[in-house]
């Protein structure tokens, strides 16, 4: 087995398809016309031009790099020029075993015209078995081959019998110089009377046919493509573009007087009147009528192939291109009702109307009058390459219309809905046999209570022996511990959904392709979760099992995965797991859910979204709660685990977004000897509860005593000294083995020194007017520098890529540096120096976020840039500059920070110049700042001043306070809080809510 998947195809032309139902070769969804490769025409070059041979190798490359392995000829194309110049160029390239080569024979394919006079070439021609040896014996050697892939034979002669015919070229096939057999040109019945004796003898029958169809000539649909359908024949088209007679006034006028032939009998004018509609809707995709002619022909029936020609490559990508228009159902009916289809009779008789065939939803009369009758439907045509072919941002769009129409005030994020127990609600359309006669799904579980319903529901209770199940992911290799699948309706629910999480999804060999590049963060993520416990899959190894499986928590966790491996709506498709699967109990609320879970939390974290991951993990811990699994986790290791990265994330996520927590310490057991990974540790156990103890002091009303400030920085003194000073260091190792466990660490360090931040921050952030605080304020100072150093160490490139890519780590880190900012101001204007290394540190972190926000356009680093670069302004502002103060700084999860101007001017003494010549931070939250990544703010302990603007804090860790600014601007508080905010979104409408409202 290849260690990595094959590259994803460069075009969508690579993006190879099974022939038909009974011929399993993959081909390229367009095939290669070569009838125009020679110059020996001379009647005809003189007409359309001549294509040198040149030009056919560099048609044929440009096919062959595009993608494309199928390739139409025939035995008298240029006199057997196309056939000579086809094989010359495989050889030349040494391709001949990667293309699908279909050749023709019945007519003449020597002409009288280059034959030796009296020549006689009465079986050079016909479907004759001596015409088959000798045509295909010259093909064979034209095309510098032993066999070809499709033998054609290419009209009906009326002459030669089914059974002479059906016997020779079984002959052919059995002589391994043919693999598969074609027909061309011929009418319905007789396709079936051949391939009928073909079945009955042993013989070997027609698996594909070659017809005329385009958006005018439609008279195959009589009865050609339905009996393409019964047999189950493959359909090749020709002239599928019209022979350029789709082509615009002006482009026809430009075709050098070249005539166009209607060898269908339409008249021209019904392809001028068809042309004004495919012109039409051209223009409503930006793209040519040749183009909207050709997807229509592809979209018309299931394994259709059309046949492109042209003697220039820029008409060759042009076709390439066409395969990712998208076509509407209301489209398709606007082309066809341009050059409507007349079926004739019996069809006019048997449906009532000549544009309509007999089927199981459209019965004759008769089906009526006998009984009351309603009809199965036959399956739609799929192609599925429309759905490869569209964009992630489109597939994911129609998934959510598809999700908005039954949901009923819908909402992008789950939790809205969710966090109630309503996971029975069916997110996708029900299947007609899982409703009942009011509409509604038939799900046994909204007949129980609430809490008995989801424990029902969920395979996690117990076996028959009374012990848990084992992770399905991990050891289930059919994904059987999915609540419902054990009862139809389960089923189907389950792979409706399935299919809608597969359609998110680019082409199979692209994804793996995409996932084989940089999945070290999903070995990180296993051993951080679930450590030596298990044996851990790669990501690839992953996606090869579960992509063709119908669990959708398993494959929900594809697709998140596959959002960090895109650019196009990431978010957007993190939703859709989270409205389909995460907000449906019957699969959340089991063990592959919870992993689910923490597994989308960690991608919401890394995405900078901490208000998505706190209610996708919330959502996990409650329904832990109902599962007992918090008093219960220790009878498996991946219980455990997943316990506690549940527990740890709500504590994080609870201390970082300044919201309570969801279970107190005393309402779980805890096992000193917890398996698992890195979460299970005791030093991490210990931390998680050490942060439940800050965010209780914190966000107590009435706050505790300030004692309680001393006695829980002493536990957190008490922990660290449980670590040896190695483990402290946050120097980058030399070794790169080493890097995993130095990142992990650093995180750890991170959630430490982030809680005795916060723990001091309402003494931080106090004006500094009693030394009752001092002792709080420095220590909470030093665990923000702390902090700050352990985001630059985090966020150090090895190898090109930092140590942990995190855009909320980067929130924090700038959430620090405004602390440290605001901080040092206060102690400066009591008369305490700052130092050099304090700015440093600051000037780091605003080079960092600059680089991340031009570098990778990110809006999370650019809003942070921005707003840690006013703040910096002010601080070193001239005269001149104050003017612009007072300002408010809106900081989501953090909170407001109001700046007011002293106006002791005379106090200010003359700033270094060269402090105002490094790059000045742009006003406005979208901008870009140019440029971020250079320059700096330089040394500025020597140059702030003692009437530095006052810096007030209110958010939310200072309830009691109340500044004056408050008093002029009542309910400000409660309005910039009235919702949180994705980091994402712009930073304004935090503190101006009304900006958001449009």
């Amino acid at each position: 087995m290849a260690s990595t998947p094959a590259p994803p195809p460069k075009t969508r032309l690579g993006h190879h398809r099974v022939l038909g139902p009974n011929c399993s070769l993959k081909v390229s969804p367009l095939c290669l016309g070569a009838m125009n490769f020679g110059d020996i025409w001379s009647v005809l070059t003189s007409i359309t031009g001549a294509c040198t041979r040149e030009t056919t190798y560099a048609i044929l490359d440009e096919f062959h790099d595009a993608g494309g392995n199928f390739i139409d000829t025939a035995n008298m194309y240029m006199a057997g020029e196309s056939e000579e110049w086809l094989g010359d160029w495989m050889v030349a390239r040494g391709v001949r075993d990667e293309m699908v080569i279909a050749t023709k024979y019945t007519y003449t394919y020597k002409i009288h015209e280059l034959c030796p006079p009296g020549t006689i070439t009465s079986n050079f021609g016909g479907s004759n078995k001596k015409s088959l040896r000798l045509s295909l014996t010259e093909s064979l050697k034209r095309l510098k081959t032993d066999y070809l892939d499709i033998l054609y034979v290419h009209n009906w002669d009326g002459v030669a019998t089914i059974p002479e015919m059906m016997r020779a070229l079984d002959d052919v096939v059995k002589q391994g110089k043919v693999l598969y057999l074609g027909v061309s040109n011929w009418p319905a019945w007789l396709v079936v009377k051949a391939n009928d004796y073909a079945r009955q003898h042993a013989l070997t029958p027609f698996v594909v046919y070659e017809g005329l169809l385009n958006a005018v000539a439609r008279d195959i649909e009589r009865d050609v493509l339905p009996m393409c359908l019964s047999e189950g024949l493959a359909l090749t088209v020709w002239e599928a573009m019209g022979g350029g007679k789709f082509k615009t006034r002006i482009e026809k006028s430009q075709a050098d007087g070249r005539p166009f032939y209607d060898l269908a009998g339409k008249g021209l004018e019904a392809y001028e009147a068809a042309g004004l509609v495919l012109e039409r809707i051209a223009k409503r995709k930006d793209t040519n009528p040749m183009a909207i002619a050709l997807r229509y022909v592809t979209l018309k029936a299931p394994y259709i192939f059309p046949i492109i020609g042209g003697r220039k490559i820029e008409n060759l990508k042009s076709n390439i291109a066409a395969l990712d228009i998208d076509l509407t159902e209301d489209e398709m009916e606007e082309i066809e009702a341009a050059s409507p289809v007349s079926l004739g009779y019996p069809h006019v008789v048997l449906a009532g109307r000549d544009d309509q065939h007999v089927g199981p939803t459209n019965p004759t009369f008769i089906a009526m009058w006998s009984s009351g009758f309603e009809g199965v439907e036959m399956p739609k045509i799929s192609d599925t390459g429309t759905e490869d072919r569209k964009t992630l941002r489109e597939r994911v769009s129609r998934l959510e219309e598809r999700l908005d129409a039954i949901q009923d005030g819908s909402k992008s994020d789950f939790p809205s809905s969710s966090l109630t127990v309503a996971g029975h609600e069916d997110p996708l359309p029900a299947s007609r046999d899982s409703q009942g006669e009011d509409g509604l799904v038939m799900d046994p579980g909204k007949h129980m209570a609430p809490l008995i319903a989801v424990l029902q529901g969920s395979n996690l209770l117990s076996d028959p022996s009374g012990s848990y199940l084992p992770l399905l992911h991990l050891q289930d290799p059919h994904g059987g511990n999915d609540a419902g699948r054990s009862t139809a309706l389960g089923a189907t629910k389950a792979l409706r959904i399935c299919e809608a999480l597969r359609n998110t999804l680019p082409p199979y060999d692209e994804l793996l392709f995409l996932l084989s590049k940089g999945g070290q963060w999903w070995d990180h993520w296993n051993q951080k979760t679930f450590g030596d416990t298990i044996q851990h899959e790669t990501l690839t190894e992953y996606a090869i099992r579960v992509y063709g499986e119908n669990s959708p928590t398993d494959l929900g966790m594809l697709v998140s995965a596959f959002a960090r491996h895109t650019d196009i709506d990431p978010l957007r498709l993190m939703s859709v797991i989270d409205q389909v699967v995460i907000g449906d109990d019957s699969y959340a609320g089991t063990v592959t859910g919870l992993v689910l879970i923490a597994f989308q939390t960690k991608n919401y974290l890394d995405a900078g979204q901490p208000r998505r991951a706190f209610l996708c993990n919330r959502r996990g811990l409650n329904l832990c709660q109902l599962m007992n699994l918090h008093r219960k986790y220790e009878s498996k290791p991946q219980l455990g685990a997943l316990w506690w990265t549940l527990f740890q994330g709500d504590r994080f996520l609870s201390i970082l977004l300044g919201v309570p927590y969801g279970m107190k310490n005393d309402q779980f057991s805890i096992n000193p000897k917890s398996t698992g990974g890195i979460v299970a540790q005791p030093f991490v156990i210990r931390m998680g509860l050490m942060t439940g103890k800050v965010i209780d002091h914190t966000q107590t009303i009435p706050s505790p005593p300030f004692s309680r400030v001393i006695d829980l920085d002493d536990e957190l003194e008490n922990l660290a000294a449980s670590k040896g000073p190695r483990w402290w260091d946050c120097s980058l190792p030399t070794e790169s083995h080493a890097v995993a466990d130095f990142r992990t660490r650093l995180v750890e360090h991170c959630v430490f020194f982030l809680s005795k931040m916060y723990l001091h921050l309402p003494c931080i952030l106090k004006p500094r007017s009693s030394h009752l605080y001092s002792v709080s304020r420095k220590t909470g100072l030093d665990s923000t520098r702390q902090l700050i150093s352990r985001y630059h160490a985090l966020r150090t490139p090895v190898n090109g890529e930092s140590v942990f890519d995190c855009k909320t780590l980067d929130f924090i880190g700038f959430m620090a540096s405004v602390v440290l900012v605001v901080g040092i101001s206060h102690e400066h204007s009591s008369g305490s120096p700052s130092t050099s290394s304090d700015w440093q540190l600051v000037n780091t972190t605003v080079s960092l976020l600059g680089q991340l926000a031009e570098e990778y356009n990110c809006t999370i680093a650019e809003q942070c840039y921005n707003s840690l670069t006013r703040l910096i302004s002010l601080c070193k502002a001239q005269d001149s500059d104050i003017d612009s103060v007072p300002a408010r700084f809106a900081i989501p999860y953090f909170g407001i920070l109001h700046v007011t101007a002293n106006t002791n001017s005379a106090l200010r003494t003359h700033q270094n110049p060269s402090l105002h010549e490094t790059a000045q931070p742009s006003t406005n939250v979208g901008a870009h700042p140019a440029p971020r990544s250079q320059g700096g703010f330089g040394t500025m302990s020597a140059t702030l001043q003692a009437d530095l603007p006052t810096i007030e804090y209110q958010g939310l860790y200072s309830m009691e306070s109340n500044p004056n600014w408050m008093m002029d601007a009542p309910g400000l508080y409660t309005e910039s809080f009235s919702s949180m905010m994705d980091l994402d979104q712009d930073w304004d409408t935090f503190l101006y809510p009304e900006l958001g409202a449009n």
